[in-house]
């Protein structure tokens, strides 16, 4: 996680929920609580990644950065005491990893801003910012929907999958199951009954999200795609064993 934000292509937020799944379903993570982040780092990436490097580095090399990934080696260097924290299991930690991999995945190739100022989210669109799509990334590949669904509140998805209260907060908010028993206003069904009588004499369709009470934004079907090649969408990280899949667009 660096000091400045970075410009990058846009990606919808339901892309990136699909390759942080495809990912999770690729290291046999599928449906499990707690994904093994530093199996992940330590094991897995080198066989997919003969070249990929952990480095763990001193306070005195990374005195105001956590973790940092770089493409052209590849590798992801983190400070000594945040590894550690990594290896036994802390919840802000794990996130920071699972950021990081999400820059490895998301944005290879992408070149790193020349600037003498460090450019901050908040002047970059949410879909265009590094830093923000690493966060989707991160989130939902520790906490994708349907196990955060087998949880009650973000206290007990927090101790369930590791990760900060903070974080399964969010994540919850964001799925629109935190808090519970939450309501439309009483202005809603009204408003609901008068877009769809303009919807009959105009003949536009609604917008899916109104269509149904409390429906949830951004809902990916995993069930469309029939590997995880097809979500991957960069060739520098196929599997050896992949080159036999066919690619197609969804």
């Amino acid at each position: 996680m660096s000091g400045y934000d970075q410009l990058v292509r846009y990606l919808a937020r339901e892309e990136i929920e699909a390759r942080a799944f495809a990912w999770r379903d690729f290291f046999s993570n599928r449906d499990a609580w707690v994904v093994d982040i530093p199996q992940i780092l330590e094991v897995e990436l080198p066989k997919l990644l003969p070249a990929f490097a952990v480095r763990v580095r001193t306070a005195v090399a990374m005195p105001n950065e956590e973790a940092v990934t770089f493409h052209s080696v590849p590798a992801i260097d983190f400070r000594e005491d945040v590894y550690d924290r990594l290896c036994k299991g802390g919840g802000r930690e794990r996130f920071t990893a699972a950021h990081e991999l999400g820059h490895l995945f998301l944005h290879t190739g992408e070149s790193r801003p020349r600037a003498v100022s460090p450019l901050r989210s908040a002047t970059i669109p949410a879909s265009r910012s590094s830093e923000r799509q690493a966060n989707a990334f991160a989130a939902s590949f520790l906490m994708p929907e349907s196990i955060v669904r087998q949880f009650a509140t973000p206290t007990d998805l927090s101790s369930g999958c590791k990760v900060s209260v903070a974080a399964a907060d969010f994540r919850m908010r964001e799925l629109g199951l935190w808090p519970k028993g939450r309501t439309p206003p009483p202005e809603f069904d009204e408003l609901l009954s008068r877009l769809k009588d303009l919807q009959k004499s105009t003949k536009i369709a609604l917008p899916c999200s109104l269509g149904v009470r409390n429906r949830r934004f951004h809902t990916v079907d995993h069930s469309r795609h029939s590997s995880w090649v097809e979500l991957l969408g960069r060739p520098n990280f196929r599997h050896p064993e992949a080159r036999h899949h066919q690619h197609r667009r969804s």
